[in-house]
C-alpha cells in the first residue's frame, strides 16, 4: 500500500479554531481524490481536540514556531509537506491546487491568504490572481509567500535543515522563519510557484492588531538580513518602507505612520543587535511543582540559547543553582538522566556537577543542578588544563562494564555504522569493530570539549551530561577532547596524528590510552569507530531537524580519514 501523496502540518498552542483548521485540511485532502494525513501539532497543556480520521496529534513542547513545524515534517510521509495556520480554513480546492503545483514541477509553493470575516484588515496582503513561476533570487522572500499557506517537497526541506530555531514566533527572532526558508530556498535556485487556487481563509485583524504585530513583523526581517549577511536583501527592505513612508505621507495617516514607526524600529533593533536570544522566560511557567521547592525564591535569568540536537534552555537559578529544560528529549537523554542518578556522589570524582533534582514530562525533563562558576576551558590554553581534563576522562575509563559485543547498541551498531563511510570504507569500519569486540564498555561522558569544562576551586568541573552513558567506547571521550581541543580547525589534523601513533604537542595521549586498554592497532580502531559514531549523531541530529542550517562536519571527517585508519 502506498503513502500519503500530501501531508498537512497544523501547529497549535491550544486555539479553540485548530478543529476547524484540522477539519478544512482533512475535506480539502480527500476532495483532491489522493491519499493524505493532517498532523497537529499540539503545544499546549491539555488534551488536542477529538480529529477525524486521517489526522493524528503530534505532542510537542511549546518552544516556538520554527520547532513545532520541524517537528510536524519529521513525523511527514509524504513526498510534499504543506502548512497551514490553526486559526486558518483551508477552502475546498485547496489540497488539489497544491497537488497540481508540485506534478507542474514545483519546489515550493505559496497562495493567497484571504479575509475570514470582514470584521477588520486582512491579515496577508498577498493576492495575485495569475499564477507565475519564481525562479532566482529577483523576488524579495517576503513578497513570495506566508508560512501560513505554503507547501515544499519534503526532501528539499530536510536539504535545508527545515525551519530556523532561532526565527519565527516564540523564538528570539520573534518571526521571519518562512522568509528564511524562502530566501534559502532562492539561493539554492528552487522552482517557487504562486498558485492563486491554493487558498485558505484567515480572521482578519484589528488595527491595534496589526500595530502590535508591525515590530516583531519587521524585528523578524531585520534578524533575517543579519543571519543571511545580505546587504542587498536589507537595502531592498529599506526600499521597501521607503515607499510606506511615502504613502503615509500622501494619506496623512497618523495610524499608518505609527505602524511605519513600529516596523522602522523592529527593522533596525533585528538587523543590529547580536544575535544572542536568552532562554525564554514564559517557559518557566510550566516548571514541575516537585522541582519548584528546590528553586525557593531565588531569581531565575535565562542564559543565551544553543542550538543543539534538542532545544535546550538553561537558567541561572540564583547564585548556587541551575535549572535545564530538554524540550521532547530523546531516549539517550533520558538515558544519561538515570545513569546520573545511579552515580550519585560518585560523579562527583569525574567533574560533574551534582544533580540535586529531575524530573520528566511527557515532553519535557527538567533538571536543577549544583552551578559551577569559573573559567571555560575555551578561554584558556590547552596546556593549562589538559592534564586535568584527561584525569577526568581516564578515571571515568576505569568504571568498566561488559565486553564491547555484549552493549545494548553493539548488533544495531555491526549493522548501520559501515554504512555510514560508504562501500569504500565500509569494511573497514566493519573490521574495527570486530578488533575492539572483546575491549570493556567504559562509562562515557560523551561530548568532552573545552566548552564543557570548567577550571573553579583549584579543580576542573565537566558540564552537560546530557549524551553520558555507562556502555561507552573506550577512548571516545580522549578523542572528543583531543579534537577539539584547538578548534574546528586543527581536528582532521590532531586525529591523523593519533592514529598514528604521535604525540600531540602539549596535549599528550597515549599514556591516557594505555589506560584506556589501547595499544597499537587499537588506537586506529577505536578512532575510526568514534568517528563512525559522530557522523551517526549527525546523521539522526538531521533527521530530528533540531537544528538550523549548518554544514556537515562528521561524514566529510569520516571520509577523509577512513583510508589512513583501515584495520
Amino acid at each position: 500500500m502506498s503513502g500519503p501523496a500530501l501531508s498537512v502540518v497544523i501547529c497549535s498552542l491550544g486555539r479553540p479554531s485548530a478543529a476547524a483548521a484540522v477539519e478544512s485540511a482533512v475535506d480539502s485532502a480527500a476532495r483532491a481524490g489522493q491519499a493524505a494525513e493532517v498532523l497537529l501539532v499540539w503545544q499546549a497543556e491539555g488534551q488536542p481536540p477529538a480529529l477525524p480520521v486521517g489526522a493524528r496529534a503530534i505532542p510537542a513542547f511549546p518552544v516556538g514556531v520554527s520547532y513545532a513545524r520541524n517537528s510536524g515534517l519529521a513525523a511527514a510521509r509524504a513526498p510534499v509537506v504543506a502548512f497551514i495556520d490553526d486559526d486558518e480554513v483551508a477552502a475546498p480546492g485547496w489540497a488539489t491546487a497544491v497537488l497540481e503545483a508540485f506534478a507542474e514541477g514545483a519546489d515550493a509553493a505559496f497562495g493567497p491568504v484571504d479575509p475570514l470575516d470582514g470584521a477588520g484588515r486582512p491579515h496577508c496582503a498577498l493576492d495575485d490572481e495569475q499564477a507565475r513561476w519564481i525562479t532566482g533570487a529577483a523576488e524579495r522572500p517576503w513578497k513570495v509567500g506566508t508560512g501560513g499557506n505554503m507547501a515544499t517537497r519534503r526532501a528539499l526541506l530536510f536539504q535545508v535543515r527545515g525551519f530556523d530555531l532561532r526565527l519565527g514566533a516564540g523564538a528570539a527572532g520573534r518571526s521571519a522563519e518562512e522568509t528564511h526558508l524562502i530566501a534559502v530556498l532562492q539561493r539554492l535556485g528552487a522552482r517557487l510557484r504562486w498558485a492563486p487556487d491554493m487558498r485558505v481563509c484567515h480572521p482578519t485583524l484589528s488595527d491595534e492588531q496589526v500595530l502590535a504585530s508591525r515590530y516583531p513583523y519587521a524585528f523578524g526581517a531585520g534578524r533575517l538580513v543579519r543571519r543571511l549577511r545580505s546587504l542587498p536583501l536589507g537595502a531592498r527592505y529599506g526600499v521597501d518602507v521607503a515607499w510606506a513612508a511615502r504613502e503615509v505621507v500622501r494619506r496623512r495617516s497618523p495610524p499608518r505612520a505609527r505602524e511605519l514607526a513600529a516596523t522602522v524600529r523592529g527593522f533596525a533593533a533585528g538587523a543590529l543587535l547580536r544575535d544572542e536570544g536568552s532562554a525564554p522566560p514564559g517557559l518557566l511557567e510550566r516548571v514541575p511543582d516537585e522541582l519548584r521547592t528546590h528553586l525557593g525564591d531565588r531569581e531565575l535569568r535565562g542564559w543565551p540559547v544553543g542550538h543543539g540536537v534538542e532545544p535546550h534552555f538553561v537558567y541561572r537559578a540564583g547564585a548556587d543553582r541551575v535549572l535545564h529544560l530538554y524540550a521532547d528529549p530523546s531516549p539517550r537523554t533520558l538515558a544519561a538522566v538515570s545513569l546520573r542518578r545511579r552515580l550519585g556522589a560518585a560523579a562527583a570524582a569525574f567533574g560533574a556537577p551534582t544533580l540535586v533534582a529531575a524530573a520528566a514530562h511527557p515532553t519535557a525533563l527538567w533538571l536543577v543542578e549544583e552551578q559551577i562558576c569559573g573559567e571555560r576551558a575555551t578561554a584558556l590554553a590547552p596546556a593549562s588544563w589538559w592534564s586535568a581534563a584527561v584525569e577526568r576522562v581516564t578515571a571515568m575509563g576505569a568504571v568498566r562494564g561488559p565486553e564491547l559485543a555484549q552493549a545494548a547498541w553493539w548488533e544495531t551498531a555491526c549493522r548501520n555504522l559501515p554504512a555510514l563511510a560508504g562501500p569504500t570504507h565500509a569494511a573497514a569500519i566493519g573490521a574495527a569493530l570486530q578488533r575492539l569486540a572483546r575491549q570493556h564498555a567504559v562509562l562515557m561522558h560523551g561530548d568532552v570539549q573545552p566548552q564543557n569544562l570548567i577550571r573553579h576551586g583549584g579543580g576542573l568541573a565537566l558540564l552537560d551530561w546530557g549524551g553520558a552513558t555507562p556502555d561507552g567506547i573506550p577512548g571516545h571521550d580522549l578523542f572528543s577532547l583531543a579534537r577539539t581541543a584547538r578548534g574546528a580547525s586543527a581536528a582532521a589534523a590532531a586525529l591523523a596524528a593519533i592514529a598514528r601513533g604521535e604525540e600531540l604537542p602539549g596535549t599528550p595521549v597515549r599514556a591516557a590510552l594505555e589506560q584506556l586498554g589501547l595499544r597499537g592497532a587499537d588506537v586506529p580502531a577505536a578512532l575510526l569507530c568514534s568517528l563512525a559514531l559522530w557522523a551517526a549523531e549527525e546523521r539522526d541530529r538531521l533527521a530530528r531537524l533540531g537544528v538550523p542550517p549548518q554544514p556537515l562536519v562528521f561524514a566529510p571527517l569520516l571520509a577523509a580519514l577512513a583510508p589512513a585508519l583501515g584495520v
